[in-house]
């Protein structure tokens, strides 16, 4: 028989045996049984395994709240609307068909004393497309998704957050993957499709604690990411200026070629071209 304690959002099974981790007392215990006996004790190999547990302790307990998903409950919103003050292990809907361009933005409040917290958006069957994950104690970002099970993980940095100050986390759909952007600043590494982003139906929140709070959510509306249209246009002229220059060099001799290079016009449009085109490689230029 498993019974739900919901302050802890996670089972708890009548008849299973307790997986506390290893605990600091025991260190305690042990080094006093030693110095009795005048004998050396050595606990740093103690050290390694209470830090594994207490890892493994938070992992297993916020899998078990991802877990949680099909059972969450799920409220209705209004496209291009605001949700206040959002609950976690609530399925909050998107109002609309995600498509590229599109953005949700995350307000909150940090807290340095909080554990793991996660933003995750989800299908109408309940799995994972993105699940978005700073841990602080680990002083990374894991991003996965949950299609059936876990997949595998992409790591980032941790991003640079102040405790009891207000951020903003912005999902921005692009064409081929999301990018993460805290308080403008994007992640180092974005995330792929995995299952289709027409397929996304809810937001759900887990974790955030001593302090932290989920503020509001923004939701996508008609207006796109500027993120994304500034790609486009950027993108589009670059193709444009490289068109102009085989225009202008088409069915001509080397000599006509360089006499439109060496003119102001023609020396003006390469330079633009090329430069454009030097950036367009460095997603830095888009941050």
């Amino acid at each position: 028989m498993a019974e739900f304690n919901n302050q802890k959002h996670h089972f708890v099974h009548e008849n299973a045996p307790p997986t506390e981790p290893v605990k600091k007392d025991s260190q305690a215990l042990l080094r006093r049984a030693a110095d009795e006996s005048e004998e050396k004790y050595d606990d740093s190999w103690m050290n390694q395994i209470i830090e594994d547990s207490e890892d493994e302790s938070r992992t297993s307990e916020f899998q078990e709240e991802a877990n949680l998903v099909n059972l969450a409950e799920r409220q209705d919103t209004e496209a291009s609307g605001t949700v206040e003050n959002p609950a976690i292990n609530v399925k909050y809907s998107l109002g609309k068909e995600l498509e590229p361009g599109d953005f949700i933005e995350i307000h909150a409040t940090y807290s340095s004393e909080s554990g793991w917290f996660s933003a995750n958006l989800l299908d109408g069957s309940g799995n994972i497309l993105i699940h978005i994950n700073p841990r602080p104690n680990w002083r990374k970002t894991v991003m996965n998704s949950k299609i059936g099970g876990w997949q595998s993980e992409v790591r980032c940095e941790l991003p640079s957050l102040k405790s009891y100050e207000n951020f903003v986390m912005r999902i921005v759909m692009m064409d081929e993957f999301y990018k993460i952007y805290f308080d403008g600043k994007a992640l180092s590494k974005t995330f792929p499709y995995r299952k289709s982003i027409s397929t996304v139906n809810d937001i759900i929140f887990f974790g955030g604690n001593n302090g932290f709070k989920w503020n509001k959510i923004v939701l996508p509306g008609t207006e796109k990411a500027i993120e994304y249209t500034g790609l486009k246009a950027f993108q589009s002229k670059v193709n444009g200026l490289k068109q102009e220059i085989l225009t202008k060099v088409a069915g001509t001799n080397l000599q006509e070629v360089k006499s439109y290079a060496n003119s102001t016009e023609g020396s003006l449009t390469i330079f633009q071209w090329w430069l454009m085109k030097k950036f367009k490689t460095k997603e830095s230029f888009f941050n």
